[in-house]
């Protein structure tokens, strides 16, 4: 397959990932990752460069889609191929894009020590020249303190005698990442990553879900500027929201928590109707009170083709 051809439709995918277009990317993936497998392995050259970096973007994209659908098998295996062929392109922006995946993909597996481990070291390792290969870099290295902070928040949770220690790593990394953003400036959405200051607030807000700390992640959701969320692409602004719906929830808060997945699902509907995370807390506020928001729950349940 031709690779400028390729790198354009890989480009398409992550565009329609970013716009909550889950079930259309679902179905246009196998074929993707069929000819970018193919090209890896018959272009020679600079072509062939090109089609490792596609295949690697592609295997990341395959990881992302698969926590979406709740498949954390698939999700690692995607991300660890990630990482061989990112290596394989000598790219150091298409590396740790790969590394910070399958920190993501570890952690959603239930083994978050592990994933903040390796984006820990993945940071380490690749922060010279990621500082060095401007907006790509910057924003790939922060969102590899991101993905460690999030994994650290998980980590908490267990019954570890580390988890005292992953609790207090936990805004050192948020910390780091804002950093980053800062030095960048607004909103870059450089390699797909949409990392900005409004994104390291999100990841703040989930940090707090995973820590079931509800009114800090309130707190932290509502205080993110309006303009600076509707800077953040459709999926991270309905992502937002779910987590807030989240923090609603453990902060007793269940009409706030509707209010949050109805908003949610405005902005992205798929992101609400076809994840299992999300279908879950729909789910599970369905058999608790919820006052004058009962009806409007319901109805997003029947959407959602849970049992009534």
């Amino acid at each position: 397959p031709d690779t400028p051809a390729l790198s354009r439709r890989v480009a398409h995918g992550w565009d329609s990932f970013q716009g909550g277009a889950l079930v259309s990317l679902g179905r246009a993936l196998p074929r993707l990752i069929t000819e970018t497998s193919r090209a890896a392995a018959r272009h020679t050259g600079d072509d062939q460069l090109a089609a490792r970096r596609a295949l690697a973007m592609t295997l990341c994209l395959t990881e992302a889609i698969a926590i979406k659908y709740g498949s954390a098998d698939l999700a690692e295996i995607a991300g660890h191929r990630a990482v061989l062929a990112a290596e394989q392109t000598g790219d150091i922006v298409t590396m740790a894009t790969a590394a910070r995946h399958l920190a993501d993909a570890m952690a959603y597996h239930g083994r978050p020590d592990a994933a903040a481990a390796a984006a820990r070291a993945a940071a380490a390792r690749l922060a010279p020249g990621l500082e060095r290969a401007g907006a790509a870099g910057l924003s790939t290295l922060g969102m590899l303190h991101l993905k460690a902070a999030y994994a650290e928040a998980a980590a908490a949770r267990l019954d570890t005698r580390t988890a005292a220690a992953s609790a207090r790593a936990v805004p050192a990394h948020l910390d780091q990442a804002a950093e980053h953003a800062a030095r960048l400036g607004g909103t870059t959405n450089a390699v797909w990553t949409a990392f900005s200051t409004a994104n390291v607030q999100l990841y703040r807000l989930a940090a707090h879900v995973q820590l079931a700390e509800g009114d800090d992640g309130v707190r932290v959701a509502l205080e993110m500027p309006k303009a600076a969320v509707l800077a953040l692409p459709r999926e991270r602004r309905a992502h937002r929201l779910v987590d807030l719906a989240h923090a609603h929830t453990l902060a007793g808060q269940r009409g706030a928590a509707v209010d949050a997945l109805l908003d949610a699902e405005r902005e992205a509907a798929q992101e609400v109707r076809c994840r299992p995370r999300t279908r879950q807390l729909v789910q599970e506020l369905s058999l608790l009170p919820t006052g004058p928001a009962e009806g409007r729950l319901r109805q997003l349940a029947v959407r959602c083709g849970l049992p009534q």
